[in-house]
């Protein structure tokens, strides 16, 4: 299924991306679980593992389909894309802090899997 979504969303080339590892919650938000090292996610230096992804070029995305995450996460190679994220305290205004990223060839580029939350 992976392959198929891939192929509608940026064709037979590799995807381009951030370089973020989003994994679903049960809650349906989408949670970072690993950057790729030398990625833009990983080179802003402001993305943490655990914070939940809010929006994504203004659009709200939070516990938004799985597909549509993906298909605005990946894009045209040079081309920017601004992620808005909530994280304990670090908040703006509105509770989300945005990090501009530009998209290019990255290993694991539009990973998104599901998470299961276990209780503790």
């Amino acid at each position: 299924m992976w392959k198929t979504l891939r192929s509608m969303i940026v064709g037979d080339s590799e995807p381009y991306g951030v370089g973020l590892v989003l994994r679903e919650a049960e809650d349906g938000s989408f949670v970072v679980s690993s950057l790729v090292p030398d990625s833009p996610a990983d080179e802003s230096g402001k993305i943490a593992l655990g914070d939940v992804l809010y929006e994504i070029d203004g659009r709200n995305f939070y516990r938004a389909d799985k597909g549509e995450v993906m298909k605005a996460t990946l894009g045209p190679p040079g081309s920017e894309v601004v992620m808005g994220f909530k994280r304990g305290l670090r908040y703006e205004s509105d509770g989300v802090y945005r990090v501009t990223m530009v998209r290019r060839a990255v290993k694991g580029a539009g990973q998104v899997t599901r998470l299961k939350v276990v209780a503790q």
